[in-house]
């Protein structure tokens, strides 16, 4: 029916059925690999009743959905294979306090945990949390960025070596050749989106036998198809309030610019704050968006002159960085105009109106992270993504979606779920054949449900590998096993 079919929909029938086996020959030799390359071979030597510690400590008891994704971390932890895990929830959900416990069980056990953020600024925070938190428990925590000053850089560097770090909480830093841990057991990878897939193979190469958590509001369609793939165990935090309840999204097109610039004013005189984000720092030639300094001069010169407004973005001195910061946080700064390194673990309820500038250049998974940035407190929020393009299909996406999860399907639609055994994040499955069909969700979950059935055993083992497809074993080995 592929080759001479009857009809147009015998074809795509066909195609259909030949892609799903596919699939579930990949998804197959995949769980067989899992089996054999995985195995773990060293393990913890904590109990879960050690968790007992932590729960004290925490200021807050965790909601039903934190503890089921707890407990299939831990879960994973104790088993019989390493982890691999996506942890997901939506803005504001709680991830980093589930996050905090698996490191106190591996750390409990004597390991090491290299927890990674994606911007100096969120790595800060997450420093000065689990300080606060762990460190109050006789934990060691360290924070290692390309900002630290070389003595501290030669200490710490020294204190993850021996040990003697027992958390360390980082940037890419934590990637760099001369550092080297004295016993990584757990890395745990925030805000996964930001990092591109060779970034994440270093960090966890430099532990022979790791298991890895990576944490995501919304995850990248690779992340998404890896899921669905079987390669990564998912868990999902339900969030305790709707974003849809708490932030309108709009689009606002080039010629309304001025009137969400008045709005924002609007509400700054009324005592909120907003978050203006433009996609560059400076003009670049060629280059039309809007960028940081221009903003900043053209609204504190015209609209904004009585305003009191700032600028932050990944140049600014580190002084500079934590006196805005500051600023903002405690309401002296009603306006901040900036760029993404805003986008994750920034936390100001009085912030009240996240303003996109040329939307279009953003991922959906940056965008939706930059919409979390408000709608944290009580008073309802807007998220306004302004563009210069008349196409929005992308930008409508955030517009009708608060959800992080049905978000990032909708891009893996649109998208693409990347290359499964490659490095992109985006785009068609490279590495088996071309089909007539669109390989979606709904194809790929069905050869997840049939592989998932399949018994591995010696026979069904024999089986496969007189159907010749050694080519799927070797692919998958030489590029998740390497």
């Amino acid at each position: 029916n592929a080759h001479l079919p009857d009809g147009v929909d015998d074809a795509f029938a066909a195609q259909r059925q030949i892609a799903t086996e596919d699939f579930v020959r990949l998804i197959f030799t995949y769980k067989a690999l899992k089996r054999q390359f995985n195995k773990r071979r060293t393990f913890y030597k904590a109990d879960k009743d050690i968790l007992k510690g932590y729960f004290s400590a925490l200021p807050f008891a965790l909601t039903v959905s934190q503890k089921k994704a707890l407990d299939d971390i831990i879960g994973d932890m104790t088993g019989g294979a390493y982890m691999n895990r996506l942890l997901m929830g939506d803005v504001g959900s709680g991830k980093t306090a589930v996050a905090f416990a698996a490191a106190y069980f591996a750390i409990g056990s004597g390991s090491q945990c290299a927890f990674i953020a994606p911007t100096e600024l969120l790595a800060r925070q997450h420093y000065k949390a689990a300080s606060e938190l762990l460190g109050g428990l006789g934990i060691k925590v360290v924070i290692l960025t390309a900002a630290c000053a070389a003595s501290e850089k030669k200490y710490v560097t020294e204190a993850i070596k021996s040990g003697e770090a027992q958390l360390i909480i980082g940037t890419h830093s934590l990637f760099s050749e001369n550092v080297i841990y004295g016993n990584l057991r757990l890395v745990i990878i925030d805000e996964q989106h930001r990092f591109g897939v060779k970034e994440k193979d270093a960090i966890i190469k430099k532990a022979s036998e790791a298991d890895v958590l990576t944490l995501s509001a919304t995850p990248i369609p690779r992340a998404l198809s890896l899921a669905l793939l079987s390669e990564l165990d998912v868990s999902v935090i339900e969030r305790r309030s709707r974003i849809d309840d708490m932030i309108s999204t709009k689009i606002v097109p080039d010629y309304k610019r001025n009137d969400m610039f008045a709005y924002i004013r609007e509400r700054a005189v009324s005592g909120r704050q907003a978050y203006i984000v433009a996609p560059r720092i400076e003009d670049a030639e060629g280059v039309e968006t809007d960028t940081v300094k221009a903003l900043y001069k053209e609204l504190k010169e015209g609209l904004f002159n009585d305003i009191d407004i700032a600028v932050l973005h990944g140049k600014s001195l580190k002084a500079d960085k934590q006196a805005v910061m500051d600023g903002f946080n405690g309401g002296s700064i009603s306006v901040l105009i900036c760029t993404t390194v805003i986008e994750v673990g920034i936390d100001v309820k009085n912030a009240s109106v996240m303003a996109v500038m040329n939307a279009e250049n953003y991922g959906l998974a940056a965008l939706h992270q930059l919409r979390g940035r408000v709608g944290r407190g009580t008073e309802k929020s807007y998220c306004f993504l302004h563009t210069t393009k008349d196409d929005n299909a992308r930008l409508t996406v955030l517009a009708e979606c608060g959800d992080g999860f049905a978000v990032s399907e909708r891009d893996f639609d649109m998208r693409g779920g990347g290359n499964f055994l490659g490095e992109k994040q985006s785009g068609s499955f490279e590495n088996l054949n071309n089909y007539a069909v669109k390989i979606d969700k709904e194809l790929i979950s069905e050869a997840k449900l049939i592989a998932e059935g399949i018994e591995l055993n010696k026979e069904t083992l024999g089986i496969f590998r007189e159907m010749n497809y050694q080519k799927y074993y070797n692919i998958i080995k030489n590029t998740v096993f390497n």
